[in-house]
């Protein structure tokens, strides 16, 4: 992973990987702790803290609107707090984490707005670990909020809405906790979404979804 982190400085500029006020990494004795950092004061969790196993390599990403979306024409202005890529054995994982209050209206355009913000930093993200020929062996979205019952289509009056409708069509994907996006060749990509209303997670309940 430290090979893959200089390769990527010499492209990018070195806050893709590193910034400190965002994202911090702090090594235990038997542990790793991630501490992923959000600024806005409505926001119901200001740090969100991922606890993984010592051998597993991390390396943070922090995905920037301004220079990374014009170098890869992706629409959109939305960003997640940062991407998190793991190396365990073999086998890579990418983790998005998304921290904002967006949640705290519960409006189904308030979950599209969650889910084009995973997708505008998976797509950064995806573009960058292809330069290198990694692929994530899967793909996860973490959501921490306060409301202790997870969002689902039961939340909103789905049983009323035209069978046809889109926003039908979505909240059944978000009750899913599969949320499916583009990808080249007509392929989709499956981020497995999770919720929480805690401040802190490990890497064992992640890698469960």
């Amino acid at each position: 992973m430290e090979t893959l982190k200089n390769e990527i400085r010499k492209i990018f500029r070195n806050d893709l990987i590193h910034k400190p006020e965002r994202v911090e990494i702090e090594e235990k004795d038997t542990y790793i702790i991630v501490k992923v950092k959000e600024n806005a004061t409505e926001a119901d969790f200001k740090e969100l803290k991922i606890e993984f196993p010592k051998e597993i390599e991390i390396l943070p990403l922090l995905i920037d609107k301004d220079k990374y979306y014009t170098v890869f024409n992706i629409n959109g202005n939305k960003k997640c707090e940062c991407a998190i890529l793991v190396k365990e054995n073999d086998s890579y994982y990418l983790t998005l984490v998304e921290m904002k209050s967006t949640l705290r209206t519960f409006r189904i355009k308030k979950l599209i707005e969650i889910k084009e913000k995973f997708k505008c930093s998976l797509y950064v993200s995806l573009i960058i670990l292809k330069l290198f020929d990694i692929i994530p062996k899967k793909i996860y979205g973490l959501i921490p909020h306060l409301r202790k019952e997870t969002i689902s289509p039961t939340t909103f009056d789905i049983a009323n809405m035209d069978r046809d409708s889109s926003e039908r069509e979505f909240l059944k994907e978000w009750e899913s906790s599969e949320l499916k996006f583009e990808w080249i060749y007509n392929t989709k990509i499956v981020l497995h979404k999770r919720e929480f209303n805690e401040d802190s997670i490990n890497w064992a309940e992640i890698n469960t979804i």
